[in-house]
C-alpha cells in the first residue's frame, strides 16, 4: 500500500514540473519575440551599395552633416485653369541646414525666398501645377530660386507639402 500512495504523489510532481516547464518556455519565446521585433522595428535599413541604389529623381545628396531643418510658413497661391476657374495651390518648403550660422542668416532672408516662390508659382497654370510629369521641373526650379534667394545658406530645399485643389 505504501507503493500505491507514493505513485500519485510522484505523478502530481511531474504535472507541476511539466506546467512550470511550459510557462518558462512561453516566457522565453515571448521575450525572444519582443527582442527580435524591437530589433527589426528600431534598426535602420541597410544603405545600398554605392552606385547600386536608386535615388529619387533630383535628390541632392549632401556630404555635410545635417544640423537642422527649417520649415517656412505654408504658402497658398491662387492658380487659374484654362477655363479661367480659380484653384488653390498649397506649398510647404523646408531648408536643410548644416551650421548654426545658416539658421541665423536664413531667418533674415526668408522674405526674399517667399517672394521668389510666390512670383514663380503665379506663373503656373493649374494644369501644369497638377501634371505629374511637370512636378520634377517645378521642384527643381523652386529649389534653385530658393537657394538663390537665401544666398545658399542651406544644403538642400525640400518640398514638404504640395496640394492643388
Amino acid at each position: 500500500m505504501a507503493d500505491k500512495k507514493s505513485e500519485p504523489a510522484g505523478g502530481a510532481d511531474k504535472k507541476k514540473g511539466g506546467s512550470k516547464l511550459v510557462i518558462i518556455n512561453v516566457a522565453v519565446l515571448a521575450l525572444l519575440g519582443v527582442g527580435v521585433g524591437g530589433f527589426l522595428f528600431l534598426s535602420k535599413p541597410a544603405a545600398p551599395a554605392e552606385g547600386g541604389g536608386h535615388e529619387a529623381a533630383g535628390a541632392v545628396p549632401s556630404n555635410a552633416p545635417l544640423l537642422e531643418t527649417d520649415t517656412f510658413p505654408t504658402l497658398v497661391v491662387d492658380l487659374r485653369d484654362r477655363e479661367g476657374a480659380t484653384h488653390h495651390l498649397k506649398l510647404g518648403i523646408a531648408v536643410e541646414l548644416t551650421t548654426p550660422k545658416q539658421k541665423e542668416e536664413l531667418e533674415k532672408l526668408k522674405p526674399r525666398a517667399r517672394e521668389a516662390i510666390i512670383t514663380y508659382l503665379r506663373t503656373l497654370d493649374f494644369e501644369k501645377a497638377t501634371d505629374p510629369a511637370q512636378y520634377t521641373q517645378i521642384r527643381e526650379e523652386l529649389s534653385k530660386l530658393v537657394m538663390e534667394a537665401i544666398e545658399n545658406q542651406g544644403s538642400r530645399v525640400l518640398i514638404v507639402d504640395y496640394v492643388c485643389q
